[in-house]
């Protein structure tokens, strides 16, 4: 990456400005089945060489923006708006005026969102096809969902750059809060993305949030009518235990990892079932429907039981019961159940609060899932090509997956993902979706 820097002396001030640059998968085979220098006075202060660092981890294309003003020990002016965000990330957000960045244009990688800022959406100002325009609102709504933690971070817009501040006022380059503050003069491109309806891990489990299977269980509420949903099923975790033990699949993956980074084998089926990630959905007796039983490829024994087919590169043909093959392909059978689950609640009009929250959530869960060696981005693609994966056993169910070659899972999770936040965004925040 590389950075401009210009000093200059006036009246015993140091004055700086800055601007900085940055830039910001092939076919896997799959054999059959058998910134800147720092001032005297501002090296507790800011680093912001290692900040900037951090931004182009993220993909920021920082030579289409302009910096946004920084006070420390010396007085640094800005260049940008001066109408001030409003300290709450739910209040209504400035138009587009003096340079303020109104958006974010999003895109996947693995599930892990990189983002280009930008002053608005029209189309000459996208990156590249595969990116959604996001406002600010919106943005945040996505990327808190499913967390459920506490945040104070602050995002500065200009560079892409993280803070941490409790109070809007007093910002820290580290979560810790050790060193000394930077302060800005103009808050107009720092995005507040605090959430104050968290307060830790033992809050109560809220809908979407995204935690072990075993905590969700520890943090219900008697009567708040949601499950604890397991994507990829429990099951099908205790199968794939089973064949990681005895080293028994039949579909060959040079890029399968042991579950749970090998605690899987370690631990034993029940901890496996215990500690994968689940997300929490609307379930019996919810006022909005039952979603855990109406729309998951993997609710009771009708679906469980289904024989599902694979067919691979070489068209050889397997054929196994959902759990046992969800185990053979989990890549796949998170895409079919994330899928099926968001298109089906789409159709019901939620809102697109709700609707971005719920896709910020299982994109949150993905990631979870590959962290943990659950599911390999890099793995060869398999795709549903045939079947209703709703359908019971007793009303011909079973699906069929086919081999994509030249592709891997991770690019159609990556491609379902931003399919779905297309949908989603044709529709202003807090409007009801067409019917």
């Amino acid at each position: 990456m590389a950075s401009l820097i210009d000093t200059q002396r006036k009246d015993t001030k140091k004055q700086l400005t800055g601007v900085a640059n940055s830039s910001a998968q092939g076919m896997l085979q799959s054999r059959p089945f058998v910134m800147q220098s720092k001032n005297e006075n501002q090296i507790q202060q800011h680093d912001l060489k290692t900040s900037l660092m951090q931004a182009e981890r993220y993909g920021h294309h920082l030579d289409k923006i302009q910096p946004a003003g920084i006070l420390a020990d010396t007085a640094v002016q800005t260049k940008l708006g001066t109408k001030q965000l409003p300290k709450s990330n739910t209040a209504e957000l400035p138009q587009a005026q003096d340079g303020i960045i109104q958006g974010v244009w999003v895109n996947y990688k693995n599930g892990k969102v990189g983002y280009d800022w930008g002053k608005d959406n029209k189309d000459s100002n996208r990156p590249s096809d595969n990116h959604v325009w996001m406002d600010d609102k919106e943005f945040v709504t996505f990327k808190n969902a499913g967390k459920r933690r506490p945040s104070n971070k602050w995002t500065d817009k200009t560079t892409g750059v993280n803070y941490y501040s409790d109070d809007g006022q007093n910002f820290f380059t580290d979560k810790e809060k050790k060193g000394k503050p930077v302060t800005f003069k103009d808050t107009s491109n720092l995005l507040d993305r605090r959430r104050s309806d968290r307060h830790g891990q033992k809050d109560p489990i809220s809908l979407y949030d995204v935690t072990t299977y075993k905590d969700a269980k520890n943090r219900e509420k008697t009567g708040d009518a949601m499950e604890h949903d397991h994507v990829t099923a429990g099951e099908s975790m205790k199968h794939r235990v089973d064949k990681e033990n005895n080293d028994s699949f039949e579909i060959t993956d040079s890029k399968r990892k042991h579950s749970f980074k090998g605690n899987g084998i370690e631990k034993g089926k029940k901890w496996a079932y215990d500690n994968a990630p689940s997300i929490e959905i609307r379930g019996k007796d919810h006022p909005e429907g039952n979603d855990h039983q109406d729309y998951t490829p993997t609710w009771g024994k009708g679906r469980q039981y289904n024989e599902d087919t694979a067919i691979d590169n070489n068209q050889t043909s397997l054929k196994r019961k959902r759990p046992d093959m969800d185990a053979e392909l989990p890549g796949v059978a998170f895409e079919r159940d994330t899928d099926t689950m968001l298109n089906e609640t789409h159709k019901l009009g939620r809102g697109k609060d709700d609707s971005l929250k719920q896709l910020g959530a299982y994109r949150y869960l993905y990631r979870r899932q590959i962290k943990l060696d659950n599911i390999s981005p890099d793995s060869p693609a398999y795709k549903m090509t045939k079947g209703n994966p709703l359908a019971n056993k007793n009303e011909n169910g079973g699906v069929e997956y086919t081999y994509q070659p030249g592709k891997t899972q991770g690019q159609l999770l990556d491609s379902m993902f931003l399919q779905h936040s297309q949908k989603r965004l044709s529709t202003p925040l807090g409007i009801k979706n067409p019917p």
